[in-house]
């Protein structure tokens, strides 16, 4: 895999200067316990228990900066250093979608696919979140890397598939789920005897993270096989039924629901089969091995904005969605406005879940006295998403002096009924108007809380200008050079 920087440094700048827009300044997922582990490990101190090895080296060179700041007295920009550690690695995420579909598609798709990838999936909002963005990144190199050898047959490409697996393995100890899909491609695929030597080095290395990661248990926590942190009572076992249910239709946690653009993919499925069936074959293998995986669990990937457990298959089920784009001209003008409607959704979708902190929405609820889980699953007004909407519409109330709306629910849904778990847990309807807390969004520009509250507005006027300008600049440059470079194939067919 060749990367080409004239493109990948603009389209991280691109995508770190849209991120920095949205900003919160503050951790909110267990990213912040994986952050102060790497600066415990480095300036000494006690190690969180819920940390991953490579995780940790990830977050030591943000954990310098973060001692260098305070040692020169910048407080702010001190904060700044572990949610940016979240920005930076998720930044890198659509620039290596882009060299994924630039290996299927043209440059123009290749595009396209990572900005609709960076703004209408829920990776826009997990890097305020925090979560999940390590994990997701190296198993998309990984991925990206056997697609490299499939078209080029280099054993090189293997090993390097595999080390970025590793990783992986050493963030999300059951990222080794994607093993299976690739070995049965493996198997198949006709290389696989003339690249033998490159599959023993693979093998190798994957045994050494999986090797490392009991020995850091072991290490840190005294114990082989896992953690002090348990995760019993959030990974329950109850239904796949209910699971897959609540992955695909649940208005609290459907993956279409909070990732419309999606919808793209499923015609775009038929074509991938047709073109390229063994990549079929693995996209789809990976997909199905970790949805099944975590279907079963009870809660549906807690109570986090989304499916959060499928936050690292997104690229993939998002990827043949680059066929549609391929034909896009042919497409007849209904099929273009429903195009535009679902990214517009999409794009929407994100905004509201960027805008504001998941915790929010937890503290909204206890407002109503009520458990969030049995709630967001099955009734849709207590969904996320319409929170989060509702909470907007008061905020722009509120700028333009108008009485703040009052929110109201009721417990009426059909869906409840299709469970018996929650079947016969009494809800009660009721409505309040939010405080102003709630409705302000969090970016930290816009916060009335501390430290961010202290800062002047000369200097919060001064970020918005300088990160505006870098998306402007780097978006600039992203056309330009994808202009020239179809100017250039134009060319050469001639």
């Amino acid at each position: 895999m060749k990367l080409n920087s004239q493109l990948f440094f603009p389209l991280f700048a691109f995508s770190f200067f849209t991120l920095l827009l949205f900003f919160h300044g503050r951790f909110e997922g267990y990213e912040k316990e994986t952050f102060f582990a790497a600066h415990d490990i480095v300036f000494g101190g006690d190690i969180s228990p819920r940390t991953a090895v490579f995780g940790v080296l990830l977050s030591a060179p943000f954990a310098i900066f973060y001692e260098a700041a305070h040692l020169f007295g910048w407080e702010t920009l001190r904060d700044f250093m572990g949610p940016l550690s979240v920005v930076f690695y998720t930044a890198l995420i659509p620039c290596v979608f882009y060299y994924l579909n630039e290996l299927l598609f043209s440059s123009r798709v290749a595009l396209i696919q990572s900005i609709f990838l960076l703004l209408g999936t829920m990776i826009f909002p997990y890097a305020n979140i925090g979560m999940e963005h390590t994990v997701t990144l190296a198993l998309l190199i990984s991925f990206t890397f056997l697609v490299s050898n499939h078209f080029k047959s280099d054993g090189r490409f293997v090993i390097f598939s595999a080390a970025a697996l590793s990783a992986a393995v050493l963030i999300k100890s059951y990222s080794i789920l994607f093993a299976l899909p690739a070995v049965l491609y493996f198997l198949t695929a006709r290389t696989f005897k003339k690249n033998l030597r490159a599959h023993l080095i693979s093998f190798c290395i994957l045994a050494a993270a999986v090797i490392a990661h009991f020995s850091w248990n072991y290490a840190i926590f005294g114990n082989l096989f896992s953690g002090q942190y348990r995760l019993a009572w959030e990974f329950q076992y109850e239904s796949l039924i209910s699971g897959m249910y609540g992955f695909l239709l649940s208005p609290g946690k459907g993956i279409f629901f909070f990732n419309p653009v999606l919808l793209l993919a499923i015609p775009g499925f038929f074509q991938f089969f047709k073109k390229e069936k063994a990549l079929f074959a693995l996209t789809l293998g990976t997909i199905f091995v970790f949805a099944l995986f975590q279907s079963p669990f009870k809660f549906w990937s807690d109570e986090i904005w989304g499916p959060r457990k499928l936050l690292m298959i997104i690229p993939l089920l998002f990827l043949p969605a680059g066929y549609v784009w391929l034909e896009f001209k042919k497409v007849h003008l209904p099929a273009k406005i429903a195009v535009f409607f679902i990214v517009t959704a999409s794009f929407f979708a994100q905004i509201l879940g960027t805008l504001y902190r998941t915790g929010k929405y937890l503290f909204f609820l206890r407002e109503f006295k009520l458990d969030a889980l049995p709630f967001m699953q099955y009734v849709p007004a207590l969904s996320q998403i319409n929170v989060h909407w509702f909470f907007l519409k008061a905020y722009l109330y509120h700028l333009i002096a108008r009485d703040i709306p009052v929110f109201s629910y009721k417990i009426e849904s059909w869906m409840r009924d299709l469970f018996p778990a929650v079947r016969n847990v009494v809800l009660v309807g009721g409505k309040t108007a939010p405080k102003e807390i709630f409705y302000t969004p969090d970016m930290w520009y816009l916060s009335k809380q501390m430290p961010y509250v202290l800062v002047s507005a000369e200097y919060k006027l001064l970020y918005i200008m300088v990160v505006i300008l870098g998306i402007f600049i780097s978006g600039k440059i992203l056309y330009d050079r994808i202009k020239q470079n179809a100017h250039y194939n134009n060319s050469s067919i001639q």
